[in-house]
């Protein structure tokens, strides 16, 4: 899991759980911090799976799904 850490780097996420086999989410609770999203769409070696959005349990936050480029 270090390394699904250092891949997003310089975004910081509150978590990130993996959520099927290569599918990572990162999360943020609010304030949510805008330009970490917008950092891990712009990061060469991340895909990211569908657009950004606010999980049901966790109320103005903010998710974003990848997998990582081997």
């Amino acid at each position: 899991m270090r390394i699904v850490w250092q891949s997003v780097e310089p975004a910081v996420p509150d978590c990130i759980e993996q959520i099927e086999e290569g599918v990572f989410e990162a999360r943020w609770w609010k304030p949510v911090p805008l330009m970490d999203i917008d950092t891990i769409r712009h990061i060469n070696t991340i895909q990211v799976v569908g657009e950004p959005y606010e999980p049901e349990h966790l109320p103005s936050g903010m998710a974003v799904r990848f997998r990582l480029y081997q």
